[in-house]
């Protein structure tokens, strides 16, 4: 089980991550529920595979209410995405490994994830999820290909 002081000390080091307009608008909630976990790990797509050897679940959410027009409405991801990055180098500096799992535009299923956290405001738009657990002493991992600088950074 992933420690709730450790936790708490990632998260506070992610929130110095910059954020749109200053308006701080990611939540993050930690569920440790073995049952809870169970159900999320259901329903979240991409972790088909390892869902039922995933300890815990961080779920990022985006106050919507923090954004005033439609020319916004990518705001939400913009933050939870910064945010994101930020607390997933915080988790690896305090020895938690992550996976960062999408969330897609499920009216259906975003309902059934709140139903199922059951403390997540309507305002609030979940953006993604990341499986969490300490690492182990020994693991094998999948590598990708990366793509060289000179297909990335484009100079003009």
């Amino acid at each position: 089980a992933v420690s709730y002081e450790d936790i708490k000390k990632a998260v506070a080091l992610a929130m110095h991550a910059p954020s749109a307009c200053n308006r701080q608008s990611v939540k993050v909630y930690f569920y440790s529920d073995k049952a809870l976990n169970s159900a999320l790990g259901n329903l979240i797509a991409g972790n088909t595979g390892f869902d039922k050897e995933v300890p815990h679940y961080l779920v990022l959410t985006s106050d919507i209410s923090a954004f005033y027009d439609v020319f916004e409405r990518n705001q939400v991801y913009v933050d939870g995405g910064i945010f994101c990055m930020a607390l997933v180098e915080a988790l690896h500096y305090y020895g938690i490994a992550s996976c960062i799992l999408q969330n897609g535009e499920f009216r259906e299923r975003n309902l059934e994830f709140k139903k199922i956290c059951g403390n997540i405001p309507e305002n609030e738009k979940i953006i993604l999820f990341i499986a969490i657990g300490y690492y182990k002493e020994n693991v094998v991992y999948a590598t990708s290909h990366r793509k060289t600088l000179e297909e990335v950074l484009i100079i003009k």
